[in-house]
């Protein structure tokens, strides 16, 4: 079956992400092929299944017969309903002659049954349909093939014979359109109606010699892989598609119908019913696409907080008759204000030269942010050299910039250069910090006003490749549930001409939450959208030119931040993501792999703790950043960073400490003590300069009257415990408590 966009799979579970130029195979043995279903990849010796095109793997159907080196399991079909179709095989590993096989149906609870012999033969082909429950096979009879058809996990197929010469080298498969294909090496049969009518399709080219292989794409087209020609495509599609434009406009008047006068909301997320894909509205309220025929609920993803629709849950259905449609979903705002978030980024960092900060600036509020400024902190071995904003102010390493005023999903892009020092050394981390202030907030801010990011400067890198950062940090191993995690993809132009169009594909797993997805920097003005749970960003008239001609504008990036789905997330389970860059019509080249784990909630937790001297927290006595390891025999490890503060021995926050310990000695009287006012302070060799009083919390009474450096009155305090303060003649400190009653 064809895959989203520029996947391919053949009949040997093996993929192709460039229109069958190359191939990737994915299974271990062709004994064990793939099959899709709904686009999800399914493999036998398991069985697994894959919502990455293959690149990581669950197991499912635990109760069916594990493999050996002697052994195969073949997957020939899978209903909707999980009822599995499979081969069994123990294998001729002597040449022997002596392999046999098995074929079962196993439901997903394990109920395991024994196709009927007298429907199977060696060596039999099963197809399942796309969406629905029926499995399709063909066998002998005669010289001819019959073909059957079961549905809802029976055990025994329908036959019907057709006009196909049987030569034992057939094969049977089902696209998207529950269309169902019978083929051979030199002639092609398709039914649209699950095997009750044939037409023949078999493609007429000269230098044809063979049919190998055919799949359809979601732009509904064939292809077919032959030997004597290139892949072969048909020229018209097996079915017309809609066309959709969705607006979300505010409803001024509250009539839920959508008037000239009123205005599209931009930056709103489109969702449709299929739960895998997502578009962002534009500048005017709209987002469009393309779709198969069928039928889709349309909704606007919003916020709680800000907007309410009275119809935001529409059906579109595209047939024959309708292939174009319009869906208006009214929106009123309940909360006026602005939330501004800023995403920042070095794409590339090398010392000893000019290097460029790339911050996107976007106000995911209801109404325009009003005087934005951006503060950008820079390492201390970065030297600022120009920005493309107005810079209003430096204060040591801290760069500000006017921004001016930001409308309501919109976003600013803004870049600044600096050098980095030839002090630095190879591999040292270098950090970067933004902060974003504003007048008109939210209540509830979602957006982050603050970003950080720090990475490591380099020598040689690859060009196009991909990172992951968590909470500021590359390539961090281990992420927690609450935490989002941002994936940078970097591309250069290393060809000998002006790439015009950068499209990037970027599947994401079901461990992802896909209606948390935000772009938030990238190099330049893109598009992007949700497809088949699938990002694709674009980078239409980018005119990158190649990297021959102008090394450093040959770059380009995108950098997007998303959460994990709390309800499939488990501890220890591999985060595992990579992209494809495709420059125009080249093909694609396919990022390394980034991994990350999942393991436990609070695996990385950072405090700070004040002590007074001569005291310890957890043994730690001297001021300092201590990291702590904990292990757990869960998995569940955790990291905690200390930051310790030793504060002054006078300071405060000590006084009860210190008053604890006795520092009053006796030379010095207070009394009476408790007292409803006024309080006296004597001592015999003693000189008295100056009396502070303070209260439990440690905050100095400026407003208590001292009568003289003898006598303190408490009359206008509630009652309570209070600390004072005394200053001797030689620069000391006694301190003591005192009680108002």
């Amino acid at each position: 079956m064809g895959l989203p966009n520029s996947f391919l799979i053949n009949k040997y579970g093996c993929l192709s992400f460039n229109q069958g130029k190359d191939w990737e195979c994915l299974s271990s043995s062709s004994q064990s092929g793939i099959i899709v279903k709904n686009g999800v990849l399914y493999s036998g010796g398991g069985v697994r299944r894959s919502f990455d095109f293959g690149l990581t793997w669950e197991s499912i159907h635990q109760s069916l017969p594990s493999t050996s080196d002697q052994t195969s399991l073949t997957i020939f079909g899978l209903t909707q309903s999980g009822t599995l179709y499979y081969e069994f095989c123990e294998l001729d590993i002597l040449g022997l002659g002596s392999s046999h096989c098995e074929p079962y149906i196993v439901t997903i609870d394990g109920n395991r049954n024994w196709l009927d012999p007298w429907e199977y033969y060696s060596g039999m082909v099963l197809a399942s349909s796309y969406n629905g429950s029926d499995v399709y096979t063909i066998k002998s009879a005669g010289g001819n093939i019959a073909f059957g058809h079961v549905s809802n996990g029976n055990q025994y197929f329908d036959f019907k014979e057709i006009d196909f010469p049987y030569d034992r080298d057939q094969s049977i498969m089902v696209d998207h359109l529950e269309n169902v294909y019978i083929y051979s090496h030199d002639m092609i049969l398709i039914s649209r109606d699950r095997g009750q009518t044939w037409i023949d399709i078999t493609p007429v080219h000269p230098d044809l010699t063979s049919i190998n292989d055919i799949e359809v794409g979601y732009d509904n087209h064939i292809y077919v892989a032959t030997s004597g020609t290139p892949i072969l495509k048909s020229k018209t599609p097996l079915a017309l598609v809609g066309n959709l434009k969705v607006k979300v406009y505010e409803d001024l008047n509250g009539n839920c119908t959508y008037d000239n006068n009123e205005n599209g909301i931009s930056g709103i997320k489109v969702e449709l019913g299929d739960g895998a894909t997502i578009l962002p509205t534009n500048s005017e309220g709209e987002a469009s696409i393309v779709l198969p025929q069928g039928s889709y609920n349309v909704q606007a993803i919003l916020r709680d907080d800000l907007y309410v629709s009275c119809d935001n849950n529409q059906e579109v259905i595209f047939d024959d008759n309708n292939t174009e449609d319009i869906i208006s979903i009214p929106v009123t705002i309940k909360e006026v204000c602005a939330d501004v978030g800023v995403g920042v980024t070095i794409p590339f960092l090398r010392r000893c030269f000019n290097n460029t900060i790339n911050f996107d600036i976007y106000n995911d509020g209801s109404a325009e942010a009003i005087d934005v400024i951006i503060h950008v902190t820079l390492d201390d071995y970065f030297e600022y050299i120009s920005s493309d904003q107005e810079l209003i102010s430096v204060d040591g390493q801290v760069y500000s910039f006017n921004i001016g005023t930001l409308s309501s999903g919109d976003q600013k892009r803004g870049f600044i250069e600096f050098n980095l020092s030839c002090d630095a050394e190879i591999g040292q981390a270098h950090y970067l910090s933004t902060e974003i202030h504003y007048n008109n907030p939210c209540e509830i801010l979602l957006e982050n006003n603050m970003s950080f990011e720090c990475q490591e400067n380099i020598g040689s890198f690859d060009p196009n490749d991909k990172t992951s950062i968590i909470n500021g940090f590359t390539n961090k191993a281990l992420v927690q549930k609450e935490e989002s995690v941002e994936y940078k993809i970097r591309f250069q132009n290393t060809g000998t001409d002006t790439a015009f169009t950068v499209r990037i594909e970027d599947p994401l797993v079901s461990y992802f939450d896909i209606n948390s997805v935000e772009p938030i920097a990238a190099s330049h003005d893109y598009t992007w959208s949700i497809e088949k749970s699938t990002l694709i960003v674009t980078f239409d008239d980018i005119q990158l030119v190649d990297s021959t001609r102008n090394e450093k504008d040959s770059h380009g990036f995108v950098k997007f931040k998303i959460t994990l789905d709390e309800d499939i997330i488990e501890p220890g389970d591999l985060i595992a993501n990579r992209a494809l860059i495709y420059f125009d019509y080249n093909e694609p080249i396919i990022t390394n792999t980034v991994e990350n784990h999942y393991i436990c909630k609070h695996v990385y937790n950072s405090i700070d703790i004040t002590i007074c001297p001569d005291e310890s927290y957890e043994g730690y006595t001297v001021a300092g950043t201590y990291v702590d390891e904990f292990v757990t025999t869960l998995g569940c490890d955790s990291t905690r960073l200390v930051d310790l503060i030793i504060l002054e021995h006078d300071d405060p926050v000590c006084l009860v400490s210190l008053v604890d310990n006795g520092d009053l000695d006796g030379s010095i009287i207070v009394y009476p003590n408790p007292s409803n006012d006024i309080f006296y302070i004597e001592s015999d060799n003693q000189i008295l300069k100056e009396i502070e009083v303070y209260d439990v919390n440690g905050h100095r009474l400026n407003a208590v009257d001292i009568v003289n450096k003898n006598q303190i009155s408490l009359k206008d305090y509630p009652v309570g415990l209070y600390f004072i303060k005394i200053r001797l003649d030689d620069g000391s400190y006694v301190y003591s408590k005192i009680i108002k009653q």
